[in-house]
């Protein structure tokens, strides 16, 4: 497997919201041991000085005090041209960004945040506003139809930061051959803590497993879309996405 690099991009745009994914994103950071770059693009709206400030601030901070080299860095443009086009010169293997939830207008035209997921081709670390806790639970639940080798693919950058939490793989009935399949091909043999959880057919998948995200203290979802030349993201990965529990989400758009 190709070395990746360690390097993550931590969006702003110098809001309350942002303000909490840069503190997440830098303790995550430190946490791991990965660069961060705190990243702005600044559109014809321009932005709030005051919160500018507080990033510059806490920039500052954990640089004296950890010892990080994480920068703040404002490029003009548009603004998903302009992130795509830093995620790929800059090296980037993961981004960070931060969201209110998936709220009022947003639920009729899509938030920011959809845009950004199906524009990028790197796994996206979705945060609200918790703060950072080590990832020691971490939950992947795979369909009928789930593509398991780009599934692996796709979490494979991930893997060397939660190699010491639990995963638990979960599904139905119906994709547990798939997920089985998943577990033997790419987990059987690796030193991985994971578990297989099978569920029964129910109409609120979502509902089961936000349950068993609070009675088994989850502190890391993965959400992936099946395969589809639609932009819309599929409603159970959304709900994932902007799940009421806050619970920070990997993503990647398929």
């Amino acid at each position: 497997m190709e070395t990746l690099g360690n390097k993550i991009l931590i969006l702003t745009d110098f809001t309350q919201v942002c303000y909490d994914s840069v503190s997440y994103g830098l303790e995550f950071c430190r946490a791991y041991g990965l660069t961060p770059e705190i990243f702005h693009v600044e559109e014809s709206c321009g932005y709030d000085s005051l919160e500018l400030q507080r990033i510059e601030d806490i920039v500052s901070l954990y640089n004296r005090k950890f010892n990080m080299g994480a920068v703040l860095k404002i490029r003009k443009g548009v603004l998903i041209e302009v992130i795509k086009e830093e995620v790929s010169s800059g090296g980037f293997f993961m981004v960070i960004l931060g969201t209110h939830g998936k709220l009022g207008f947003q639920t009729l035209t899509g938030s920011l945040v959809t845009k950004i997921i199906s524009a990028l081709t790197v796994p996206i670390l979705v945060v609200h506003s918790r703060k950072f806790v080590p990832i020691e639970n971490t939950l992947l639940p795979i369909f009928e139809n789930t593509v398991i080798s780009e599934l692996f693919s796709d979490i494979a950058p991930i893997t060397r930061i939660i190699s010491n939490s639990h995963l638990t793989i979960i599904c139905l009935e119906e994709g547990r051959s798939n997920a089985e399949k998943f577990v033997s091909t790419y987990l059987d043999g690796r030193e991985f803590n994971y578990s297989l959880r099978i569920m029964r057919h129910s109409d609120n998948f979502h509902k089961q497993l936000m349950k068993y995200c609070l009675d088994s203290n989850v502190n890391m979802l993965f959400s992936y879309p099946i395969k589809s030349d639609r932009i819309q993201l599929n409603m159970v990965y959304e709900q994932l996405i902007f799940n009421i529990h806050q619970i920070p989400v990997i993503c990647k758009y398929a």
